[in-house]
């Protein structure tokens, strides 16, 4: 009884401690026994991202290898059937691994194509005064004059017609088009694209000097394009596409305004997404809504509500509609970025970037903040330039004597304080870099969650605080350990019950002082036989007739006496 009661006790608290389980541990755990390599490419590397972000490393690297055995020998996937947006999904993973990227990366350039035939290109000039702008491209250079904050040359518009003004289809006989300008007073040069009455200020240069970068390539339609660009945005490479994306985003769509902010970081998108979210939580299904989670979790910005409608939607078993695609996206989406073991850390350590997971104190060779002196005429760490020794980009450094490098300011990528890589090529990422320093995004958090502090001063302590929603010790839901104690309360009853049953006396039956007497039979003598009287119960009706002519004959013998 003993042996069966433990034996009920462990298997109760073995699935106590399964059911107790995260939602991400459940869903992880579904992953990785319900895994299909041979599903659609798509939900290959969603899987291979999510198994890899968990830190299952063996699973993932197991479908790296059945993905690998789909590339095309062009560099594109999956063999034979190339598609744009399975050749950019399988990229991320290949970056993600470290693979090479590079024929991968190639195909997909070679799929672009010139976008936007209609609408109007316009370039903006804003002097602080009257004064002369000169326009150079392809070898040729024309020159505008700005008065009353209108260009001339373009009948007297306050901005220049690129097609109409400065060449015919210049906009559309490239994918990309580089326009050099040079004004001989302080100005704001911006490119602009119209269509309709819709405008798009797609870059914008507060300088007398700039170089505006026209890009109007597509992949042949907004979803491939999307996601392509999303995918060689992480590649640090510039895509060209922003045009056609931003002024062809299909209306009140969550999917394409979510990929638009992990591309472009803009806040207008994250008002968007913030702004459409229902009272549930949710920004439309599963993948929709996880996407939105990884573009918003990325700035903070992410409500509980968004995470927990994914948690309530989540089967038992621990799978999003049993759907190998969607579980794997809404685990993508909801774990943090895989941190950096202290071992891995130690081998990334050296390798000249500030890695996420590293820091001054863990990595100080790669993220201690160096100051180097602009304007000492001295090019030096990772300045390009200097305002006193600029020839690399006259004019265009930073302020002499400002304490971070000297750099090209119209060629300087702006750190995307969102995306995990390091867009300047300063070494430091994200909110390593001092660039994010005022960025929302790398506001301060609650870095312990159980000391008690308000670790990130925003009035919140510990578990009260949104940081500390993952956190092992803030982790609420059912009480489990109630359960625990309910178990080892009835373990500790039915024990006791069953050691009174073992030592309690055994019942015996008294036995009598002597023996009743039994006569002896005695030998040559029968026991004799009684006539058998029949009861009333068992009398026939033979013996009822007969009772009845005996009474008779009774009566008649008293009356002859």
């Amino acid at each position: 009884m003993v042996k069966k009661g433990l034996f009920i006790l462990v298997f109760l608290l073995l699935l106590s401690s399964v059911l107790a389980q995260s939602p991400s541990e459940r869903g992880t755990n579904w992953l990785v026994k319900n895994a299909d390599w041979s599903k659609d490419t798509e939900s290959l590397a969603f899987t291979i991202l999510a198994l890899e972000r968990a830190g299952k490393l063996d699973k993932a690297q197991e479908g790296l290898q059945k993905l690998l055995e789909r590339q095309d020998a062009s560099g594109c996937f999956p063999k034979e059937a190339c598609k744009v947006k399975d050749t950019a999904l399988a990229t991320i993973v290949l970056r993600t691994f470290g693979k090479d990227t590079s024929r991968a990366k190639n195909w997909l350039e070679e799929q672009k194509r010139t976008a936007l035939a209609q609408g109007t290109w316009w370039l903006q000039l804003v002097t602080s005064g009257n004064g002369k702008c000169d326009i150079s491209y392809d070898s040729k250079t024309k020159t505008f004059t700005i008065e009353n904050e209108k260009v001339l040359e373009c009948s007297s518009q306050p901005w220049v017609d690129i097609n109409n003004c400065i060449e015919q289809d210049l906009t559309t006989k490239n994918l990309t088009q580089e326009l050099n300008v040079r004004c001989n007073a302080n100005s704001i040069v911006s490119l602009i694209y119209q269509i309709t009455n819709n405008y798009y200020i797609l870059q914008e240069e507060h300088s007398s000097k700039a170089t505006i970068k026209i890009s109007n390539a597509y992949f042949g339609d907004y979803e491939q394009t999307a996601f392509a660009t999303w995918a060689l945005n992480k590649l640090e490479k510039d895509t060209s596409t922003l045009a056609y994306l931003e002024s062809n985003i299909p209306p009140e769509d969550p999917l394409y305004r979510a990929l638009l902010l992990l591309i472009t970081g803009k806040k207008q998108y994250a008002n968007w997404l913030e702004s459409q979210q229902e009272l549930q939580g949710n920004l439309g299904d599963v993948y929709t809504t996880s996407f939105a989670i990884l573009a918003l979790k990325s700035s903070r910005r992410v409500s509980q509500n968004a995470t927990q409608w994914l948690e309530f939607e989540q089967e038992q078993d621990g799978s999003w509609n049993s759907n190998m695609l969607d579980t794997a996206i809404a685990l993508y989406s909801i774990f943090e970025e895989r941190k950096v073991a202290e071992g891995e850390a130690e081998e990334r350590c050296g390798d000249g970037v500030c890695n996420i997971g590293e820091s001054e104190i863990n990595c100080p060779t790669d993220c201690e903040r160096k100051e180097f002196i602009c304007g000492n005429s001295i090019i030096e760490g990772f300045e390009e330039c200097d305002s006193k020794s600029d020839d690399a980009c006259p004019g265009l450094c930073n302020i002499p004597g400002s304490v971070d490098a000297c750099k090209c300011r119209t060629l300087e990528k702006q750190e995307i304080c969102t995306d995990a890589f390091d867009n300047d090529n300063d070494r430091l990422i994200d909110c390593n870099d001092p660039d994010c320093d005022l960025d929302e995004v790398c506001a301060p958090i609650e870095t312990n969650c159980k000391d008690e502090e308000d670790n990130d001063n925003d009035g919140l302590i510990d578990c009260d605080d949104s940081d500390c929603k993952e956190a092992k010790d803030c982790q609420g839901g059912f009480p489990w350990f109630l359960v625990v104690a309910l178990l080892f309360i009835i373990f500790a009853l039915a024990a006791a019950f069953a050691i009174y049953k073992k030592t309690r006396p055994k019942e015996t039956k008294e036995e009598f002082p002597f023996k009743p007497y039994v006569p002896k039979k005695e030998k040559g003598r029968e026991k004799p036989i009684l006539p058998r009287i029949p009861s009333k119960e068992t009398k026939s009706k033979v013996d009822i007739e007969l009772e009845k002519s005996l009474e008779e004959a009774e009566k008649l013998l008293k009356k002859e006496k």
